[in-house]
């Protein structure tokens, strides 16, 4: 009897111990996504492409300056959380709802390019665009339009 109740001590204080540090065994979530949301809209009637990422950022540069069929934009991460460290050196795509209103063909979040990270807009033909930095450093907008055909 007396060797059951040392077991039962035993396992019980593995037990409890084992409860107590469950929150601390834990490790972090690995988050696989950068690109947050990415979506089209019309504002003051024109295509609008909104990006956001999981990380705060801040937007450097953008190339071709006015108008092309691929838009690279040059971003500088502010502060990356632990659960995207691995995800923000990758590479990333999506197509979003309505990405055919504006020639959209794919939104790419590359991370795994020198002299990067870039978000990249890839169109189906040449657009001209306006980058609008989002003031929360977690978004920007794209205003894309076909170029203006000169009339003869």
């Amino acid at each position: 009897m007396r060797n059951h109740r040392k077991t039962f001590s035993a396992v019980t204080a593995i037990f409890l111990t084992a409860c107590l540090a469950r929150p601390y065994l834990h490790a972090q979530p690995v988050r696989d996504k950068i690109l947050d949301e990415v979506y089209v809209t019309r504002e003051n009637d024109r295509p609008a492409i909104h990006v956001s990422l999981t990380f705060p950022f801040r937007y450097l540069s953008h190339f071709p300056p006015e108008e092309g069929a691929e838009l690279r934009i040059r971003i500088k991460p502010v502060r990356i959380p632990i659960s995207d460290s691995d995800a923000v050196f990758k590479r990333e795509g999506i197509r979003p709802d309505r990405a055919d209103t504006v020639g959209l063909i794919e939104v790419l979040y590359e991370g795994d390019i020198d002299g990067g990270p870039y978000i990249t807009l890839i169109f189906s033909r040449s657009v001209t665009y306006e980058v609008i930095p989002g003031t929360d450093y977690r978004h920007l907008t794209v205003i894309a339009e076909s170029p203006q055909q000169p009339h003869l």
